[in-house]
């Protein structure tokens, strides 16, 4: 099948490149997870700053109708708070995943 050597060293060459696209693609399917992530991140911690700001508020009702208001807003960020659970578990699974890596420095600079 292979005569001569150059057949078989264009074959290799092939080869090689493929598994050199695979590595590529691989490494920007990771820095697009990255990406991601830390775009996640940053609005997560936008989101719990204002919430912050928003629960530690001391304002004390004059009023039965202000004491209801608060009330009703503090359930409101409860459920807010409750639906972000499932994105802050993803966020601190993929944290620690990235950060267990031995050379956790290759997801910041993908591509040397």
């Amino acid at each position: 099948m292979f005569e001569d050597g150059s057949s078989l060293r264009h074959v290799f060459h092939i080869v090689l490149c493929g598994l050199q696209l695979k590595e590529r693609d691989s490494k920007l399917e990771e820095a697009g997870d990255l990406h991601r992530f830390l775009r996640d991140l940053d609005h997560f911690q936008a989101w719990l700053t204002k919430t912050q700001t928003d629960v530690a508020s001391e304002d004390t009702p004059a009023s039965l109708a202000e004491a209801e208001k608060l009330l009703n807003q503090h359930q409101s960020i409860r459920e807010e708070i409750d639906n972000y659970t499932d994105d802050y578990t993803k966020m601190m699974e993929y944290g620690e995943r990235i950060t267990a890596v031995s050379n956790f420095f290759n997801y910041l600079i993908p591509f040397q």
